[in-house]
């Protein structure tokens, strides 16, 4: 790239990279719904739990796209700075850069314009520095991966490009610890590695790099299924049918009342482990072993991606704090999963997400009871229901969309109680609005979903009542206030 000239908007690697191969094919999935309980509602966070159920915990059928190995142009260049972004003769790769960078072609001069040397390497080598490595979850879930895919598809060809400031362990036991020993699980060692300093450019003539690991439908299942099967380190054998993960030094996120939980939780026999103390395998082997988990939202829970099919986890988060992040591991793994909300202690300083919060030891209690329960209950019918909300637990077919927009077919649904058609809703009028729907055909038990708005004025109306009638019964009775997703069972067919 000419000094001084613009780059050109980034490109994602996907459509950087020559001489592709794939290594794992797309796949559609069915992501189940696995929360059975939360207590969301009982703390006052009503619109939370709806958009909650609405999004993160349904079930739905999922694409992944394909994953891919292949070369960047010859003489592309890694940018000093502990940046990791690669830069080729015509842009930039946009998998390398945060997402959260603002002014991308101002940095991209500031970092072109330190004043480094250059370092040229020649031997075959795999990108997997990247953002976020220093945050071990995103290490474990997302950049690790590179390397662990590229060694199973070509056994010892690469060296593989890391940073030096998080694979220079101290004398003590630390963070480039745990790196190494994560790299060193699947076979590859130190003299593999190519350590990328702080303080010099490089430029690579041959440098390959994977496509995404990670996509809004959360990790990509084949890659998740390598990581389990992959390992080169002896088998270790945990111990935790009942797992707790819990930092006692956590900087961010803590709990409050941390030692009455885990008083709790040791009574109803789990074992607490900070994670952080332990060797990687060790931490593999207690997550492979553990039938129920329970632990905070964050990167102690990425070892889920070794747990058993079908476990039950507890999660624990401040507030209304929505990541779908171990979610998704959940989903992935088939399991059941209770979302514990705590009242938020945020002062005002720094983020809400990462102030301590206060768990009550009742909804705990409530969430590990629930969760001790055949599938059978938690699910009957194959319905999970969380307050008045009802969850397929996985992805069905629908027999029927009713599309108010304009050109939808609304109008050959609705009868009396609406109003005329505006470009994309109908308004419904009157104290009651009715549809003719017809009765769906098989035995089963099926769900009504329903995208509702209410007019509301917040110093005198707050919200409206709906209640809905399915042939003369009652099916649900709700309090609309703004923009709402509401389900409710169909009376049994068949």
């Amino acid at each position: 790239m000419m000094p001084g000239r613009a780059p050109p908007p980034p490109k994602l690697l996907r459509d950087m990279l020559r001489n592709t191969e794939t290594l794992h094919p797309g796949r559609q999935s069915g992501l189940p719904a696995s929360v059975v309980y939360t207590n969301a509602t009982l703390l006052g966070l009503d619109a939370f739990a709806r958009s909650m159920s609405q999004g993160i915990y349904a079930a739905r059928n999922v694409t992944f796209e394909p994953i891919l190995l292949g070369a960047l142009p010859q003489g592309c260049r890694l940018l000093g700075g502990d940046s990791f972004w690669v830069e080729t003769d015509d842009s930039l790769a946009a998998d390398q850069i945060n997402p959260l960078t603002a002014d991308i072609p101002a940095i991209r001069d500031q970092l072109a314009a330190l004043p480094f040397d250059e370092e040229r390497i020649g031997s075959p080598c795999l990108l997997v520095a990247r953002y976020g490595e220093i945050t071990w979850g995103h290490w474990v879930g997302e950049i690790l991966p590179r390397a662990i895919l590229a060694e199973e598809a070509w056994p010892g060809r690469f060296r593989y490009v890391v940073s030096e400031a998080i694979t220079r362990p101290g004398e003590n036991r630390d963070y480039a610890t745990a790196i190494l020993e994560t790299l060193a699980a699947y076979g590859i060692h130190e003299d593999r590695l190519l350590r990328l300093r702080p303080d010099r450019h490089y430029r690579f003539d041959h440098l390959h790099a994977i496509t995404g690991i990670w996509s809004p439908h959360g990790m990509n299942p084949d890659a998740m299924r390598v990581m389990r099967e992959s390992l080169k380190a002896p088998e270790q054998r945990g111990s935790a049918g009942r797992l707790a993960i819990l930092r006692r030094d956590a900087a961010t996120r803590g709990i409050f009342n941390q030692s009455e939980i885990e008083s709790l939780l040791t009574a109803r026999g789990f074992i607490i482990v900070d994670p952080v103390r332990l060797p990687f395998i060790d931490q593999i082997a207690l997550f492979r072993d553990a039938e129920m988990i329970f632990g905070v939202l964050g990167s102690g829970l990425i070892g889920l991606i070794y747990a058993p099919e079908a476990m039950r986890v507890v999660t624990a988060a401040p507030g209304d704090w929505a990541d779908p992040y171990f979610h998704m591991l959940i989903k992935a793994r088939n399991g059941w999963q209770a979302d514990l909300r705590g009242s938020t202690l945020w002062t005002g300083s720094g983020l809400p997400r990462d102030a301590p919060f206060l768990l009550d030891p009742n909804h705990t209690e409530t969430a590990l009871d629930l969760l001790e329960k055949p599938e059978a209950e938690l699910a009957p019918d194959g319905i999970i229901a969380l307050d008045d909300i009802y969850l397929s637990r996985h992805p069905g077919r629908t027999v029927l969309s009713v599309d108010f927009a304009a050109g939808g077919n609304a109008q050959s649904h609705i009868r009396d109680g609406w109003s005329v058609q505006e470009d994309n809703h109908v308004w419904s009028i009157g104290p009651h609005s009715t549809m003719h729907l017809s009765a769906p055909h098989g035995a089963g038990r099926y769900v009504l979903e329903l995208d509702v708005l209410a007019l509301t004025m917040p110093e005198f109306v707050v919200a409206r009542p709906l209640t809905i009638i399915i042939n003369g019964t009652p099916a649900g009775a709700f309090s609309i206030a703004g923009f709402a997703h509401i389900t409710c069972l169909l009376p049994p067919t068949g």
